[in-house]
């Protein structure tokens, strides 16, 4: 799942509080669900990985309007347009 996915996932989800309270029981589809609780489940390894980059020297920089992970030799590991973004990011880089 990518960033803009995510985003466009926590806008569906967040759609259904307009026509229910807290207490209802919208109609939505289940595969929607499904990726938002993937998408939380993968969030929280991320913050892992993250700190332990950061354990191992690396830095968060902005650079050309960008959140930048790079290594304690200065090489680039993943960005993202946010800090958020650079965390999703982290999710699924190969790295």
């Amino acid at each position: 799942m990518q960033p803009n996915e995510i985003e466009t996932l926590v806008k569906n989800c967040r759609s259904f509080e307009i026509d229910h309270d807290p207490e209802g029981w919208p109609a939505i589809q289940m595969q929607e669900i499904s990726d938002l609780c993937s998408a939380v489940e993968q969030a929280i390894p991320a913050l892992d990985i993250l700190q332990a980059r950061l354990e191992q020297g690396a830095e968060i920089k902005q650079q050309n309007e960008q959140w930048w992970l790079f290594d304690k030799n200065g090489d680039g590991i993943t960005y993202g347009n946010t800090v958020r973004g650079l965390i999703v990011n982290l999710i699924f880089c190969d790295c």
